[in-house]
């Protein structure tokens, strides 16, 4: 009989780790390409961001705070550790 493989893929156990990191990576690439596009991210408010003809200067206003989502994202390392850790034991374990 042969024995079924019961080990969790490689490319799953990193989203679990860094599925945090990867959704601030997007927003930090978007956020620096607005304002190299001459767009004013920041805490006071929407301002006019002209993109294609288009304002997404309320759209893009949520990506001022990616600076205090990164130590969010820190700390999701040890969760998302244990979490594999955890899906690993029941991999494991399941008959």
């Amino acid at each position: 009989m042969q024995q079924e493989d019961k080990e969790l893929p490689a490319w799953l156990s990193l989203l679990i780790l860094l599925w945090p990191l990867a959704l601030w990576v997007a927003g930090f690439i978007i956020s620096q390409a607005a304002q190299t596009g001459g767009c004013k991210i920041w805490a006071k408010g929407p301002e006019e961001c002209i993109f294609l003809g288009t304002n997404i200067g309320e759209l893009i206003y949520p990506l001022w705070s990616l600076g205090f989502y990164l130590p969010f994202v820190l700390l999701w390392v040890p969760c998302g550790l244990i979490i594999l850790g955890i899906i690993r034991f029941a991999l494991r374990n399941a008959r």
